[in-house]
């Protein structure tokens, strides 16, 4: 009896104690603030040596008399102290090293540190032992995916003439269009039509048509004579109908050379041959006459290109090309002044402050508070629902055949959308917003064209509302090697069934880091991109919805390239004045699923930034002006100048062409009483009373003899004379 009695005693004690190891490791954690109600999500650890280590944690932060909270992002490192007994595990002697809180009141980020080290020292920043382990698991994971990257160099061509790239996913996909007794290819992005009467390719742009009978190896002309029937199907597409928005080709110019690749490529194109300035404090030089990134090394006279932020390396344009790592660049690279045409490049430099500010806007999710009953987008397959595992063994598999980005694991499918996560029971729905998903979705590697959801999270939920939020790596950007990259670089096989659905690419387009207020690549390669008509749809650069395209022609796909689908932000800085800037919040793509209080304040963001933008074009034109009234003066000073360059030119021109004034006779001179005598040719001469007269019998005959020796030596040159008399 005793003995169950301490069994039992002994199993609740142990009943107790986990009880209470699952209410010390609940996440989130609210933490002690007198000032503002502050969430701490469960830390993400970054690194783990010893009982050392850092981490990042998504916080929110809303007024003590409610609100909506906000976002942000904190960045620490501590002591890990263990309790076996209990199962816990707890932080301690936190040092918080960065934070960020965009469009936060000030403050924040101190009241943020503040009760963060104030709940580490109360012991209250505990891990249960499975909490532990499964985020170690997870870093391990992260580092290997992001990590697996692939710097595969793409086939890089140079260009000295107007050019454009037209890619193709593979070999040209021809099919019907309906109706009609035309072919379009399907696996590009460009508006591409056959006509199979002529086995004539038709590609529209710069305000003209071109054609060519090869589709590959061209050559693309111009042409007055096309098909109506090319022309109708062309004027279906957003982008080619009328070309209203294009640039055009000036009259007399000479149409562009059309690339078509069927691989990886990137275009460099110069205006004319490559023309090189040097950077100031460095053995560096870069091409001016490009919109391309591209130095020299003088030393090794090698080439360095910057592509889709990666460094490859050349003795020549012409190859071959390698990758090299960003922290093997030579050193001169991080010398490299801001202000300068290429000075984008600091963001894909390690260790400059631009790749320090990139790598931790990073880090700062994109967030949203969703609406639990917020509306599903509808999912369509080409067939049957066909899945597929994510990698080699892994539990999680993808739809392969829908437009939709599609997961299963754990016996659930999730749908991810805009930066929102839906679930449901099968593959077809129903569809509700997600409050969790697994962590083992967050193993999908790079391989895998789905990889970006990884970047999608859930940071917490009431009965109303789910918090979501997305990193840049849903839209394409990615920490790789301490700067940042687009594009994973892997090839993805696109699905070709009764539609085709493209995947997301890292090379072609030009992708080139834009600094600004946000984090992100901006897209654009070769001669008037946008002037041809690329489609820019999200298929191909890998986030959102894969839009349909039925195999009759692009349709949804064609939208002007001006509509950027990937995070952009050209804002006034310190490294690129510009202002242009394009901001894609993907939850502002379905208003309805946000709360009341999201789309307001959204809504009041978007006028703040408008208002800033507006500031900052007014401050820009002030510049301008101000600017142009200093090259004016300058102007004017210059031209005081050349005026009276010229004036004394012409001063100069006037004396050399006066007559030269005949030459004074030197025939005057002195003897040693202080006399002056002249000869002038019979005979010598003293002056006295300012006249010449001849001296009066032998009177200067003492000093005759001295002055006739000198007058000799002044007619011959010689002797103890002066100058040669003419």
């Amino acid at each position: 009896m005793k003995s169950a009695l301490r069994l039992a005693a002994m199993a609740a004690l142990a009943l107790g104690l986990c009880t209470h190891a699952r209410a010390q490791a609940a996440w989130p954690r609210q933490l002690p603030s007198s000032t503002a109600d502050i969430w701490l999500y469960q830390p993400q650890i970054d690194s783990f040596s010893g009982n050392q280590f850092t981490a990042h944690a998504a916080v929110s932060v809303a007024p003590t008399a409610g609100g909506n909270p906000k976002f942000g992002v904190v960045f620490f490192s501590a002591l890990l102290a263990t309790d076996r007994d209990t199962g816990l595990s707890s932080a301690q002697s936190l040092t918080v090293t960065n934070s960020r809180f965009p469009g936060a009141a000030p403050g924040t980020a101190d009241a943020v540190t503040d009760a963060l080290t104030q709940a580490a020292t109360a012991g209250s920043l505990s891990f249960s032992q499975s909490q532990l382990l499964a985020q170690l698991a997870l870093t391990q994971q992260e580092a290997a995916a992001a990590s697996n990257l692939n710097n595969t160099p793409p086939q890089i061509l140079f260009a000295t003439q107007p050019s454009v790239l037209v890619t193709l996913a593979g070999a040209p996909q021809l099919v019907a269009a309906p109706g009609t007794s035309l072919m379009t290819v399907v696996n590009s992005p460009f508006f591409l039509a056959l006509d199979p009467a002529t086995r004539t390719y038709y590609l529209r742009g710069g305000g003209q048509w071109l054609s060519t009978s090869d589709i590959l190896q061209g050559p693309w002309t111009p042409t007055a004579s096309v098909p109506d029937a090319v022309s109708a199907l062309a004027a279906k597409q957003p982008a080619a109908a009328g070309d209203t928005s294009a640039p055009s080709t000036p009259a007399g110019t000479a149409p562009p050379q059309v690339i078509v690749a069927t691989q990886p490529t990137e275009l460099i194109q110069t205006t004319g041959p490559a023309e090189y300035a040097p950077i100031d404090n460095t053995n560096l030089l870069y091409v001016t006459n490009t919109t391309s990134t591209v130095f020299m090394d003088i030393d090794t006279q090698s080439l360095y290109v910057l592509l889709s932020g990666r460094w490859f390396t050349a003795p020549a344009q012409s190859g071959p090309w390698t990758y090299v790592a960003p922290a093997q660049l030579p050193a001169d690279f991080g010398r490299i002044p801001a202000g300068l045409p290429v000075s984008n490049a600091l963001a894909s430099i390690p260790g400059t402050q631009a790749a320090k500010d990139a790598t931790l806007d990073a880090q700062i999710p994109q967030t949203a508070a969703i609406q639990r009953q917020a509306p599903a987008p509808s999912v369509t397959y080409d067939g049957e629902p066909k899945f597929e595992p994510v990698a080699k063994g892994s539990p999680v598999t993808y739809a392969v055949n829908t437009s939709q980005t599609i997961v299963r694991a754990e016996n659930t499918y999730y749908l991810c959308s805009d930066g929102v996560w839906f679930s449901a029971p099968a593959p077809l729905g129903p569809w509700l917003v997600a409050a969790a998903v697994p962590q083992v979705i967050y193993t999908i590697p790079p391989t895998c064209p789905v990889y970006p959801v990884t970047y999608v999270r859930i940071y917490g939920a009431t009965p109303e509302v789910v918090y979501c939020g997305y990193l840049p790596g849903y839209t394409g950007s990615y920490v790789y090697g301490g700067a940042l990259v687009y594009g994973t670089g892997w090839p993805y096989d696109p699905w070709f069934g009764t539609v085709f659905i493209p995947r997301p690419v890292t090379w072609g387009f030009g992708a080139s880091f834009a600094f600004g207020a946000g984090w992100g690549f901006s897209i654009g390669a070769g001669w008037g991109l946008s002037s041809f008509g690329c489609g820019w749809n999200s298929g191909w650069w890998g986030t959102g919805n894969f839009q349909w395209n039925n195999w009759s022609f692009n349709n949804s796909w064609n939208q002007q390239v001006n509509v950027t689908r990937n995070v952009t932000n050209n804002v006034t800085n310190n490294y690129n004045r510009t202002v242009n800037r394009t901001v894609n919040n993907l939850y502002r793509n379905n208003p309805d699923r946000l709360t009341p209080a999201e789309r307001q304040r959204l809504d009041t963001n978007q006028r703040t930034l408008a208002d800033q933008e507006n500031r900052l074009r007014t401050q820009q034109q002030r510049d301008d002006d101000l600017d142009t009234a200093a090259a004016d003066r300058r102007n004017e000073i210059d031209q005081r100048q050349i005026d009276r360059d010229q004036a004394q030119r012409a001063a100069d021109r006037a004396r050399l062409d006066t007559p030269a004034p005949a030459p004074r006779p030197d025939d005057v001179y002195a003897d040693r009483e202080g006399n002056v005598y002249r000869h002038d040719g019979a005979g010598w001469q003293q002056r006295a009373d300012d006249n010449w007269r001849r001296p009066e019998g032998d009177a200067d005959r003492a000093q005759r003899a001295d002055l006739n020796r000198h007058f000799a030596a002044r007619t011959r040159g010689y002797g103890g004379g002066g100058g040669r008399r003419r």
